[in-house]
């Protein structure tokens, strides 16, 4: 699959010069390619993208990290609401908010055996006194960002 505008990195698959190479170095501006034949080369960066047969093919991902130390960076209150709200949504999901005992059931409304998801979150917005969309979209963000 080509990537328009991809970063170059170790390990990703480009199609250059007629052939197909693996990224091994990266040293610069100096790119070494290998081709699938076994045949390697030095290229400097900015020639092999000018290259009218230049593609990315298949690149590396970069691992997820969190962000450490943004907590720390927040206002107590702020940390301490974003901790309140992620009980709930944690609550809402699985039924438990975190750190309960084993063998503790869910409360009426928040089983996620007996209750519809969009149930959970109507007696979760009923609970809070907000609207079923500020639940959602505190769950969205939580979901893509974390805490």
């Amino acid at each position: 699959m080509t990537s328009a505008g991809a970063v170059l990195r170790v390990g990703d698959r480009v199609t250059f010069d007629g052939d197909e190479h693996l990224v091994v170095e990266l040293a610069g501006t100096q790119v070494r390619l290998r081709a699938d034949s076994g045949r390697e080369q030095v290229v400097l960066a900015g020639h092999l993208m000018a290259a009218a047969d230049f593609a990315v093919l298949d690149s590396v991902s970069l691992p997820a990290m969190e962000p450490f130390g943004l907590l720390e960076s927040l206002p107590d209150e702020v940390v301490s609401e974003a901790e309140r709200w992620r009980d709930h949504l944690v609550e809402m999901a699985t039924g438990l908010p975190p750190g309960a005992a084993p063998g503790t059931s869910a409360r009426p409304g928040f089983d996620p055996s007996t209750t519809s998801a969009a149930d959970r979150v109507q007696a979760k917005a009923a609970e809070l006194g907000v609207s079923p969309r500020t639940i959602e979209r505190k769950r969205a963000r939580f979901d893509a960002q974390g805490l």
